[in-house]
């Protein structure tokens, strides 16, 4: 006996395989002024959606990200590493990169090292940031702050004790 189709199973499978929600918690404020708008403007909620998706990448064009990979060292005073700054921090251990793509890349291919040596301790870590795309290199520094903005880093060490 065959089978008889049923619409309503068959779109719900489609749905399944080629749509997916996207659910967020606004203030009740927010909400009420983003409906307000998108009615005035005669826009539904996933062309809203679909238009600050679009603008998001466009903005993302327009940013560079850089990956900073350090030394810090440390000395040893009793049971406990003190912490004495950085011992590589340069314009050589710092890479910019077009798209977060390759940043990730990089900054997860970065291993990080931490060697003892007498009363010694040298540790690596390694930094991302998103910067505006008008930075020049030479100006990636303290300060500028207000043009980076931090995505991650990781530690092989921080200090303390052991």
């Amino acid at each position: 006996m065959e089978k008889k189709f049923n619409q309503k199973e068959y779109i719900n499978k489609w749905k399944k395989e080629n749509k997916s929600q996207f659910k967020v918690d606004l203030n009740k404020a927010e909400k009420e002024e983003l409906d307000r708008i998108l009615e005035m403007l005669n826009i539904s909620k996933a062309d809203f959606l679909r238009n600050a998706i679009k603008n998001f990448k466009e903005e993302l064009k327009m940013k560079k990200y850089y990956v900073a990979s350090h030394t810090q060292s440390f000395e040893k005073h009793g049971d406990e590493w003190i912490g004495c700054g950085d011992t590589t921090f340069g314009k050589d251990n710092l890479k910019i990169f077009d798209t977060i793509e390759e940043a990730n890349d990089f900054y997860n291919s970065i291993e990080l090292k931490d060697e003892i040596s007498g009363c010694n301790r040298y540790s690596d870590y390694k930094e991302m940031y998103e910067i505006n795309d008008d930075i020049d290199l030479d100006d990636i520094d303290g300060q500028y702050l207000d043009k980076q903005r931090f995505i991650k880093d990781d530690y092989s060490f921080t200090g303390g004790k052991e």
